[in-house]
């Protein structure tokens, strides 16, 4: 998810297939699953191949931080759209 949010331009959607996503990585000092720092839209719920409609209730979508650091961290001014996912194991720690 990272490398998608990375590539991406403002105001661009990124869609994220059924599945567990568990890559937690360090950036600016804080450690998550997605570092945001562009105005964009994460849309879980696809079904592997299937881009063309979301069904989060069907197609699970899980960012799962494992207790490792946050799921995410919003680090921009716009206005990011997050939405079909289940978010879990996240730890802003002390």
């Amino acid at each position: 998810v990272q490398a998608a949010v990375d590539a991406a331009g403002e105001g661009d959607v990124i869609k994220v297939a059924e599945g567990a996503y568990t890559d937690v990585s360090a950036r600016e000092g804080m450690t998550q699953v997605v570092y945001l720092d562009k105005a964009v839209t994460i849309q879980g719920g696809y079904a592997a191949g299937g881009w063309a409609t979301p069904n989060p209730e069907v197609n699970i979508t899980t960012l799962d931080a494992q207790g490792q650091g946050r799921v995410f961290y919003i680090s921009v001014e716009g206005f990011p759209t997050i939405a079909g996912l289940h978010l879990t194991g996240g730890n802003a720690g002390p």
